[in-house]
């Protein structure tokens, strides 16, 4: 866009030189082009700039603390995957849980409590349901 920009100002600075003054065009013209190229890309540019901003991903730790529910018939310290929701955005996760018969199964909240790196998963542990009337 820049050159674009730059190169029609040339051009057209060239050509009004031309016809005032029969000679190459003035160094003025050539810097006068690079400052107005650059300002006319700048504003050409600006209704697309949010089709280029970067969006940063989660860390992992930004995700411990978060409630998941379990997507697998069951989760142990070698099998498990999970649905968590962090602001709007629904992620599948692989979990694990080395707690013997925690009860997580499909449907269930777990709550995301470390990154095991060697298993490349979240350690979960198993967030008490609560009952409506107290039992």
């Amino acid at each position: 866009m820049f050159a674009a920009c730059a190169f029609a100002v040339a051009v057209g600075g060239a050509l009004a030189a031309r016809l005032s003054v029969p000679r190459s065009p003035p160094p003025a013209t050539w810097a006068a082009a690079v400052l107005l190229g650059a300002l006319g890309a700048r504003v050409a540019t600006r209704p697309l700039e949010p089709l280029f901003r970067v969006a940063h991903a989660r860390s992992r730790e930004a995700l411990l603390g978060e409630a998941a529910e379990i997507t697998t018939g069951r989760v142990d310290a070698r099998f498990g995957q999970a649905r968590l929701t962090v602001d709007g955005d629904e992620l599948l996760v692989q979990v694990r849980c080395d707690q013997p018969d925690t009860g997580l199964r499909r449907g269930a909240e777990a709550l995301v409590v470390a990154f095991d790196p060697r298993r490349e998963a979240f350690v979960v542990e198993a967030l008490p349901t609560t009952h409506p009337h107290g039992g």
